[in-house]
């Protein structure tokens, strides 16, 4: 979904191969504002239990979940023609709902059932990041706890999913898009860089960047990790919000848009018809 002006990110991934059994698991804490687990660390992310993700609710972040779909080291994006924005699908997750059950049920509405019953049901969990909400934007969109107790909705907690695709076979008029595209890793980035900008343009370069330095895509540059096409880093101390911690390219923090602020000129969030539009959690 869009994200609004203002908006701060901060993100965490496993630096173990996707193969990794996840039972092995380090539980990554619920709380807003944590400090991602570093670069180099070789444990892969937990499943986050519903008592983590409804103390997320309590803080005002709203749990949502983002399928990374690979076919043939090529990624899916998907087009909203109204909001002329590329982007990964995406949904909230419910009250009480456990994460994999959101995924599946919020993504086979987005994609369509057909094409997610051709996906490998053993998802990944290859990082998480989070995003806070300026005040003018802040309270847009009614949540509440799992106890039912109203909350002010302050940002997003995002859970990225990766699922091999069987095939590249999907129907484009039964999915809530536009259009799609399965890209490698440059064509990938140069739609993003395109049609996003802020932390919606960071947090999903980010995670094109991670996928082409794990080998799950394909890129037409030699990787020389740290930098991306026409990226330059950025100071670690500017603009960081209270709260936030902004990392190296490595470690997915960095800006890959090449700005010098936080600033995003997107739509709200609570406008975009692919995460609020279809009355998602």
């Amino acid at each position: 979904s869009r994200t609004p002006q203002g908006e701060a990110s901060s993100i965490s991934h496993s630096g173990h191969d996707l193969e990794s059994k996840q039972s092995s698991s380090q539980v990554i804490p619920a709380k807003a504002g944590i400090h991602p687990i570093n670069s180099t660390s070789t444990t892969p992310l937990n499943e986050p239990t519903l008592e983590e993700m409804d103390e997320l609710r309590k803080q005002g972040l709203r749990p949502s979940v983002v399928g990374c779909f690979l076919h043939d080291k090529k990624i899916l994006l998907a087009y909203q023609k109204s909001f002329n924005q590329w982007t990964l699908p995406q949904g909230g997750i419910e009250n009480k709902q456990n994460v994999k059950d959101a995924f599946f049920k919020e993504l086979s509405e987005e994609v369509t059932e057909d094409f997610l019953s051709d996906c490998d049901k053993d998802i990944k969990l290859i990082a998480v990041d989070k995003i806070e909400f300026p005040p003018s934007k802040q309270g847009l969109r009614d949540m509440s706890t799992d106890s039912g107790e109203p909350v002010v909705m302050k940002g997003k907690y995002y859970y990225f999913y990766v699922s091999e695709a069987k095939n590249s076979n999907i129907t484009v008029g039964a999915t809530e898009f536009d259009d799609i595209k399965w890209l490698n890793f440059d064509e990938a980035y140069k739609l993003i860089k395109e049609t996003n900008t802020g932390g919606k343009l960071r947090m999903t370069t980010n995670i094109l960047s991670l996928l082409r330095d794990k080998g799950f895509l394909s890129t037409n540059q030699p990787i020389k990790h740290g930098s991306e096409p026409e990226h330059r880093p950025e100071n670690p101390r500017h603009n960081a919000p209270p709260g936030s911690q902004l990392h190296s390219a490595q470690s997915l923090g960095s800006r890959s848009d090449g700005r010098s602020s936080d600033r995003d000129r997107t739509a709200s969030d609570h406008n975009h018809p692919s995460d609020s539009g279809a009355n998602k959690a």
